[in-house]
């Protein structure tokens, strides 16, 4: 059974705890209730238990009690396995996929855990672990007609040395826990500790020779000629709650503490020696239980008997006791031995200096969001050990286990960029529960609306095409970038390497997909960069098709293209080219997939293709391998650009003083909310809308200043402007990266026909 069941099955315990104070209502029906814990499990083989909540709120409305038993026992009989938790390690060699294909990478946190709480499916009340407190009037089965008692014990409670760290916990049972970046062993669900868990609980296991050991449970009182008349002091309800507090604390070490603040050892007053007779006892033991405030005396036998022990335990604390000198258990030293084979801190530095040296690459989508780093290539975990220790030579090199754990445990790292459409809003509001998932739920549904709006809204932008042939929708997306050199050998994975970048635009009107390629030597990946592919778009369309009307789809990467630097070549374009508008709609974050990443997909499955057959040198290689990705249809239209072909949009904004401050009403311009943006020619105003069903939104096109020099660059004709080179000259790389591409060179790993080509980038 999932963690998602389980949670599920704590959730309706709450829920009926709310309950306790109502008194006898009509019971619910046993099938419905069965019925729901059984629907619990069947969704969990689908990950789809949302819509059980309902049915086990409507249960829980009528009997609490009646309704977490048959919760409990559905769940037992659908799944008689016991309650673990999935640790699907594999460490397969040939993995190399994201260890955690959910996460958006923000952060590494190790799963929590917290002290499992017993689940009693014939008791109604779970005993407390830290106060060993219950109260009578929720003992099992029955209910008691005498007040409500108190057993508690302020030695237990109080005290600065129990010992918590055999408490063998599980993950919190009503906490929503999510996948962790990388698998780490789970110990707590290691079949020996829930073992040791299961026996320190007193609850029913199999010992390790197969052998079935049975539940603690609470034997017979003393007789009726026990001169101290303990069957008098404490009644058999009483005696079922200190059994159960005492069994609920779970840890070795918590309940011999437990029975050390119950003793009062005394020495023995006089002895009579007798010739040849067993050695004396020392010291008689004085049996404590404290009931409502009030300590109360008992025999040995019905002190034992209470608690289900046997006098071997009871040995044990005495002699613990008596050997400290202080009165205090001394902790239980099994297992608690110092590690002999520690791994010498040179080896295990020389395991992190090793990881360190492997280049990382930039994720391309969620660099703005996320701490997780990449690693370019094929490699695996171990393949990078094997090519570790090879570089150790003759040194002492740390085992894989080793050194996997430190790649998992002490760096963020992975081998594949993380997926592009992952939804932030959709993964919050499936992992929430509750209340939690109640405060999302307006966001979540206004966020599938508009989901379903913007796809509908591409879908009749597309069909416009074969009815009006002045339309023209395009979608753009800027490719992951590709590295050079790249190869299989083993020396690429561990130098840095110049990214190649592709700019895709396709043109669903005529089936053509323009790629525009650089690398970072000529220009970077910003807003002046995506601007100006999409300026030469706009360009070479409205020559083909003059006094169109041009769609855009693309996603919401405000750097890119959501910015007021796009918005002014917009302006720009749309005065200056023969082009009668242009309208920009984003796609929802998380849902953008479109005909751009088929296009993405189909060269990167040729790139894969290609690297089987030989490394990949320089950017043309990447130029030739898009040429002729296409096997049928249009082939790609290739556009290499040098750094004088990107224009410094930065300036053209400030020449043409675009207003994206305020709109005709005096309200603000969110542009990270803009949905669609729309500019018409020879109009001085623009449209926007913040909701793909809403109303548009106008904007005068320029702002008002009172500067001379802005008043005299207002007096300007837009068609007077020119667009001015961003670059002068080439771009430089990093120090570090000319290094590597050197000792590539110089080694002859990239062969010194292309050294024309690197040494330009020095």
């Amino acid at each position: 059974m999932g963690s998602r069941a389980r949670m599920l099955v704590k959730l309706c315990e709450q829920e009926c705890s709310k309950f306790d104070s109502i008194g006898d209502q009509s019971l619910p029906s046993k099938t419905v209730i069965s019925t729901s814990a059984n629907e619990i499990f069947s969704a969990e083989q689908n990950q789809d238990v949302s819509n059980i909540i309902s049915n086990i709120d409507t249960a829980c409305s009528s009997q609490p009690s009646i309704v977490t038993e048959n919760v409990i026992s559905s769940l037992n009989k659908a799944d008689p396995s016991p309650i673990l938790l999935e640790n699907n390690e594999n460490d397969s060699e040939d993995e190399t996929k994201d260890f955690s294909p959910d996460d958006s990478g923000d952060e590494y946190k190790p799963e929590k855990s917290v002290q499992r709480n017993r689940i009693n499916s014939t008791s109604s009340n779970s005993s407390s672990g830290s106060s060993c407190s219950t109260s009578s009037s929720s003992s099992s089965g029955t209910t008691s007609s005498s007040p409500s008692t108190s057993i508690t014990h302020d030695s237990v409670r109080n005290s600065n040395f129990i010992d918590t760290s055999q408490d063998l916990a599980l993950p919190s049972e009503t906490a929503v826990t999510k996948r962790g970046k990388k698998r780490v062993r789970n110990e707590s669900a290691w079949i020996k500790n829930v073992r040791k868990r299961q026996r320190n609980s007193g609850e029913q296991y199999v010992s390790r020779t197969g052998k079935t050991v049975a539940a603690k449970s609470i034997k017979p009182p003393c007789t009726e000629k026990c001169r101290l008349k303990c069957r008098n002091k404490i009644t058999e309800e009483q005696r079922q709650e200190i059994f159960e507090c005492y069994w609920g604390l779970g840890s070795l070490q918590r309940q011999r503490d437990f029975l050390n603040s119950c003793l009062i050892t005394l020495k023995v007053p006089y002895r009579r020696v007798k010739e040849g007779a067993a050695k004396a006892r020392n010291q008689n033991c004085v049996f404590n239980f404290t009931v409502n405030g009030e300590t109360k005396r008992t025999c040995k036998t019905f002190f034992l008997n209470s608690l289900g022990i046997s006098e071997r335990t009871l040995r044990t604390v005495i002699e613990g006791k008596n050997s400290s000198g202080t009165g205090v258990i001394p902790q239980d030293k099994r297992g608690k031995h110092a590690h002999h084979n520690q791994v010498n801190p040179e080896i295990m530095q020389s395991v992190r200096d090793h990881i360190n040296s492997v280049p990382r690459i930039e994720s391309h989508y969620t660099r703005a969001n996320t701490t997780r780093e990449f690693i370019d290539g094929g490699l695996t975990v171990k393949e990078l050990h094997r090519n570790y220790v090879s570089s150790r030579g003759t040194m002492p090199s740390a085992t894989f286990d080793t050194y996997y754990r430190i790649f998992n445990t002490e760096f963020n790292l992975s081998f594949f960029v993380p997926k592009k459409d992952q939804c932030d809003l959709c993964e919050s509001y499936k992992n929430a529960v509750g209340k939690d998932q109640l405060k999302l739920k307006e966001a979540y549904e206004e966020h599938l609306k508009q989901k379903d709006l913007s796809r509908k809204e591409k879908t009749k932008d597309i069909e416009l095409l074969k009815e009006d042939g002045n339309n023209i929708v395009a979608i753009y997306d800027l490719q992951a970038v590709m590295p050079v050199p790249i190869g299989n050998s083993s020396a690429f994975f561990y130098k840095s390497k110049l990214n190649c970048l592709n700019f895709t635009v396709t043109n669903l009107k005529d089936s053509v997909t323009n790629c525009y390629f650089w690398h970072e030597g000529l220009g970077n990946r910003g807003a002046i960069e995506i601007g100006s592919c999409v300026f030469k778009f706009l360009k070479e369309t409205a020559e083909r098709h003059a006094n169109s009307n041009i769609i855009f789809y693309s996603d919401n990467c405000c750097g890119q293209q959501k910015n007021r630097f796009l918005l002014g070549m917009y302006y720009y374009a749309v005065e200056t080219l023969p082009i009668n508008s242009i309208t920009h709609k984003f796609l929802i974050r998380g849902h953008t997939q479109n005909e751009g990443d088929n296009a993405h997909s189909l060269i990167e499955k040729s790139i894969k293709r290609a690297k089987k057959s030989g490394p990949i040198y320089i950017p043309y290689q990447y130029v030739q391998l898009i040429r002729n990705t296409k096997k049928t249809g249009n082939a790609f239209v290739v556009n290499e650009l040098n750094y004088d072909d990107f224009y410094d949009l930065k300036k053209l904004f400030e020449d043409i003083t675009l207003n994206v401050n305020k709109d005709l009403q005096g309200n603000q311009i969110k542009l990270s909310e803009i949905k669609s943006i729309r500019f018409v020619k020879n109009s001085e105003t623009y449209d926007l809308k913040y909701s793909y069903e809403g109303e548009w939104i106008t904007v005068k096109s320029k702002t008002s200043t009172n500067t001379r020099k802005n008043r005299s660059d207002n007096n300007l004709n837009i068609t007077e402007i020119r667009l001015r080179a961003a670059y002068n000259s080439k771009l430089t790389i990093s120090d570090q990266k000319k290094q590597d591409l050197r000792t590539l060179l110089e080694k002859n790993i990239v062969p010194r026909c292309y050294s024309g080509f690197y040494e330009s980038l020095f």
